[in-house]
């Protein structure tokens, strides 16, 4: 028999409800840039409804860790009990929630499903994200000057960047082919390289502790001989 409620615990929950001088609030924010998510964009409507049903039920209760109710979960969604298993493994993938556990606090295998009902699932997954992870690349593969050792630079895409921030890597890569031209390309960095402090070029006029000039900076470090 399964669990009638599930305790979920919300990651970075501020961000969806960010006044603490509320106490009853009838609201929660949600930025319009879930429109270009990669992680939001690969769920199915049933998953994108239930997603939007737990941060209701976070707001109702104005705490990152509310009560799920099963039942009313699936009445909701229209989901089947296995749907609603599938979607809550994705929302804990993407480090959208904690692993569901029991309201005893132990993590139960009610919710966690089975592997051998979820093996179809899980392929079918990792092939989504190696299409969207190939077809990001290759967009910016075409765009980006220095070309070199492609298989690695996807490796690299692959490690260090999120699904859910191609939005703001590819506004970061932006800046800095922005920051590069006129510039001589041989001291453009390669993009396996770049990938690695890609965070450096997301609001480079925000941050101060930035080096704008990655010229100066290379020149800088070859007469230290600290350039590789």
């Amino acid at each position: 028999m399964q669990d009638e409620y599930i305790k979920i615990t919300i990651r970075n929950w501020d961000k969806f409800q960010p006044r603490k001088d509320i106490k009853n609030p009838s609201w929660f924010r949600l930025n319009h840039s879930i429109i270009g998510e990669y992680d939001f964009l690969s769920l199915t409507p049933k998953e994108k409804l239930l997603w939007i049903y737990v941060l209701c039920c976070a707001s109702q209760k104005n705490c990152a860790s509310p009560l799920i109710i099963r039942a009313q979960a699936v009445q909701f969604t229209v989901m089947r009990a296995v749907e609603l298993t599938v979607a809550l493994k994705k929302f804990n993938a993407f480090g959208w929630i904690e692993q569901p556990r029991n309201v005893n606090g132990t993590y139960t295998g009610s919710i966690w499903p089975l592997q051998d009902k979820t093996d179809k699932t899980d392929k079918q997954n990792k092939t989504t994200q190696a299409h969207l992870y190939a077809q990001f690349f290759d967009t910016l593969w075409q765009k980006y000057p220095k070309k070199k050792d492609k298989q690695a630079a996807l490796r690299a895409l692959r490690t260090k960047v999120r699904v859910s921030e191609f939005e703001s890597f590819e506004k970061a890569l932006d800046n800095y082919i922005k920051a590069s031209e006129g510039k001589d390309i041989q001291y453009m960095k390669f993009f396996k390289t770049f990938v690695s402090g890609w965070q450096d070029w997301e609001n480079p006029e925000q941050d101060q502790s930035t080096e704008r000039d990655w010229y100066e900076v290379y020149l800088r470090n070859e007469r230290k001989g600290e350039t590789t």
